[in-house]
């Protein structure tokens, strides 16, 4: 079969492939309405006329060498791009929603005094640290969009004497149940690292339980090299 192309409508892709004769010819079902795709130019075919029907049956039946082909189930698209200005209230809001169950975790471990000190507005800090970064370094930044939605961001920096690229801040929208968004942000990120003559990438995450996910999304990305380090407190 000889791929002839791709059609979209309404935010769906359907493919059509040529296995016809030199007219070139091939019929995609689109809910009310048959397209056919020909030589020079496409035509509709109506499910609602007699004559639209009685073609659509006998391409059915076989006794036409038109064909008919079920649109394709393909997955949504994301896309990751580089941050704009506008981006920085949802990416905000997207940090200060995926750190609540970190920040509940560390003030079970930490006690309420110390996390204050750490954590000074549990509600806004991780939103603020990504402001900070993306006041700084806006071109270290990539969102995640779906369907012009922002559904992630991931945030990094380049160490140009080391040659080590360093993933930050990092999530996916905790609302948003699409599976892979975080392996497709660092994939572009590795690509922007290996661009600009990085050796290694590097993250920092941690032990406990609540960063579980974490360690797990950035094994599957491929990172192996692993070193474990513990923090200490002590009450003066």
């Amino acid at each position: 079969m000889h791929e002839m192309g791709q059609f979209h409508r309404a935010g769906a892709r359907f493919r059509a492939f040529d296995i016809l004769t030199a007219s070139w010819s091939c019929v995609i079902l689109l809910a009310n309405s048959v397209i056919t795709i020909g030589n020079p130019l496409p035509a509709v075919i109506s499910l609602r006329t007699a004559d639209g029907q009685s073609r659509i049956n006998a391409a059915i039946k076989g006794n036409s060498s038109e064909r008919i082909y079920e649109p394709l189930k393909l997955r949504r698209e994301e896309l990751v791009r580089p941050y704009r200005p506008e981006d920085l209230p949802v990416i905000m809001d997207i940090a200060n929603r995926a750190w609540r169950g970190i920040y509940r975790m560390f003030r079970e471990i930490y006690g309420d005094e110390l996390f204050e000190l750490l954590v000074p507005d549990e509600r806004t800090s991780k939103g603020e640290q990504v402001r900070a970064h993306c006041e700084r370094h806006p071109e270290w930044v990539f969102v995640c969009e779906e369907e012009g939605r922002i559904v992630g961001f991931v945030t990094f920096r380049l160490d140009f004497d080391r040659k080590i690229g360093e993933i930050g801040n990092n999530a996916r929208d905790p609302d948003c149940d699409l599976k892979g968004i975080g392996q497709q942000m660092y994939k572009a990120v590795f690509d922007y690292f290996r661009k600009h003559g990085m050796l290694y990438a590097k993250v920092f995450t941690g032990l406990d339980y609540a960063h579980a996910p974490a360690r797990r999304a950035y094994e599957r990305a491929g990172f192996n090299i692993r070193h474990e380090c513990v923090e200490y407190f002590m009450k003066l």
